[in-house]
């Protein structure tokens, strides 16, 4: 089975939906004392089932914030949520809500990257009146000398622990 086929086996296998399915089956079973008997047992173990749950999507999650690319609006909410909170300055994507973006750049603080607020996408205005918002993910992603795969990774994290 190819990567991609896994990937697309766990979206149907998400405990929401494999749980929901297997109580419902339970719940519509005409098996009486078995049926009861394996509710009861359900709803007790609900607190290590959830867990497990919790533990699984986890993983999952981190290793996919590890191993995917970047998305294309990454390229400019990267960037943006670090200047947020290592310069103080909302200019970059301002036509989005902060609050997650600074979460994702709160990382990034701790791994000494090299964000040169001299470029002339944080000092110029361009034809429609914005600053270079994408012109800041290529710099501070891939032309800075920064590590791309780290600060992708770092950045998703935050995400990861409010879901």
């Amino acid at each position: 089975m190819s990567l991609d086929k896994f990937k697309i086996a766990m979206q149907y296998a998400m405990p929401k939906h494999f749980i929901s399915r297997v109580v419902g089956k339970l719940a519509a079973a005409k098996a009486g004392a078995l049926t009861t008997t394996l509710i009861k047992l359900f709803i007790k173990q609900y607190k290590i089932i959830i867990a497990l749950a919790i533990l699984f999507l986890t993983i999952i999650s981190v290793k996919l914030a590890n191993e995917d690319s970047l998305t294309y609006d990454e390229v400019a909410h990267i960037p943006a949520g670090y200047s947020y909170v290592s310069e103080f300055d909302y200019r970059l994507n301002p036509e989005h809500p902060p609050l997650i973006k600074m979460l994702s750049g709160i990382p990034l603080l701790f791994l000494d990257l090299n964000f040169n607020t001299n470029q002339n996408f944080w000092t110029e205005l361009d034809n429609w009146g914005d600053y270079g918002q994408w012109q800041a993910g290529r710099y501070l992603l891939h032309e800075a000398g920064n590590n791309v795969d780290q600060i992708t990774f770092f950045a998703r994290l935050p995400i990861i622990l409010i879901s």
